[in-house]
């Protein structure tokens, strides 16, 4: 497993709990294992330096929080830990993934206060794709609350100049949520909507 960069296992019946050696993996990139059975805690342990870029654990039995480990990615560009059980508080934490761009929470059971990002300046500064939906929070999302986001906001690019992230990996299905309605669009690129990078 030295020279593997992307481990696709989605869209299968595997089960069980995540082995964690996953988040030793020194050379791995992606890691997709959505739509399958694990359960269990997400992998608690991420090492250092790694190299993940992608991260999909969606539609699988995961419970617990999210573990503090996954700052150790500090490449990481999706987190995508939609339709699981995790029983945690806003990971407020997160936001400190510099190159974070997709973050996807939806359907799982997360409760208490959204963090409120206008506390920091180094919260989320690339994301532009942010899904909390279906969840327990309590608190409205005020104005002051994406004054950071401003990834969101640049509509001003040079065309030229963007690159899309994992323009090298397969095509997928992305679920659009709009009050309460899911509608699925096919054959694009998962990672590549509305995204680019530097």
């Amino acid at each position: 497993m030295s020279y593997v960069e992307i481990l696709d296992l989605s869209n299968n019946m595997l089960s069980g709990i995540i082995p964690e050696c996953m988040g030793n993996f020194s050379s791995l990139h992606v890691l997709d294992l959505r739509k399958n059975r694990f359960y269990g805690s997400i992998l608690g342990t991420f090492a250092e330096r790694n190299h993940y870029r992608i991260l999909n654990l969606n539609d699988n039995g995961l419970e617990g929080p999210v573990p503090r480990s996954l700052l150790n990615c500090s490449k990481l560009e999706v987190l995508d830990l939609g339709n699981n059980k995790i029983n945690d508080t806003f990971p407020y934490w997160l936001g400190n993934l510099l190159e974070l761009r997709v973050l996807v929470l939806h359907s799982n059971k997360f409760y208490g206060s959204i963090w409120d990002c206008s506390k920091t300046n180094k919260c989320f500064p690339k994301l532009r794709i942010f899904d909390l939906s279906n969840n327990s929070f309590i608190d409205f999302l005020s104005a002051r609350y994406f004054k950071n986001l401003e990834a969101m906001m640049d509509v001003g690019a040079d065309e030229r100049k963007l690159k899309y992230m994992g323009e090298n990996y397969c095509h997928n299905f992305v679920m659009v949520t709009l009050k309460g309605f899911n509608s699925l669009s096919s054959n694009v690129t998962f990672i590549s909507i509305l995204l680019s990078q530097e």
